[in-house]
């Protein structure tokens, strides 16, 4: 049996000068979705601020003398991590702040983190409202403070510092988003 073989061959060459007699319609798809982007970004979706606050997980009362001390304090990181999005704290600040959300809703904006090395905490809060995002930082973390103090039965974490008002939005990233919808312009035509 014989049996034919067809090799496809592509030309580099030739699909380079395809491309270059279509490049308009390349360049006008890319700047179509890039207008679009900027439509979204600028004027449709809405600003999202975020603050932070910082606490110090050791206390005055804890000493760092030894490796023991510094382990400790790191594991006692993950504890508070987990104790600051607990929800009778997160009810707490929903409370205290007459908010409209429910404990799902605003844990879904919290975000606890704890940099690599430190026994700090950061919680940052995310929300269309700036002053709101503040608002909920620092009374999240007088909650915390206060519960985590009651449940570890240590004095209270210390506050590194207070949220601030941020003056700039987070969210949308404006030039990331319409270089991307450039980018994505650009190949889909391209294909």
């Amino acid at each position: 049996m014989d049996y034919e073989r067809e090799e496809i061959e592509i030309d580099l060459r030739e699909i380079f000068h395809v491309l270059k007699k279509k490049i308009l319609i390349i360049i006008l798809s890319a700047v179509v979705f890039a207008a679009g982007s900027a439509v979204y970004s600028f004027f449709l979706a809405d600003p999202v601020y975020e603050s932070t606050s910082r606490l110090y997980i050791l206390t005055q009362s804890t000493s760092i003398t030894s490796l023991a001390d510094i382990q400790m304090g790191s594991s006692l990181a993950l504890d508070y991590l987990e104790l600051i999005q607990s929800r009778p704290v997160v009810e707490d600040v929903i409370e205290n702040l007459d908010l409209d959300e429910n404990y799902e809703e605003l844990l879904a904006k919290i975000t606890v983190e704890n940099p690599a090395d430190t026994r700090i905490l950061n919680i940052s809060v995310q929300d269309t409202d700036a002053r709101r995002a503040t608002q909920i930082a620092n009374e999240l973390s007088e909650v915390a403070k206060k519960r985590i103090s009651d449940i570890m039965q240590t004095d209270e974490p210390s506050v590194v510092e207070v949220a601030h008002r941020p003056d700039a939005p987070v969210k949308p990233e404006k030039a990331k988003n319409i270089m991307i919808a450039f980018l994505l312009g650009a190949i889909l035509s391209a294909g």
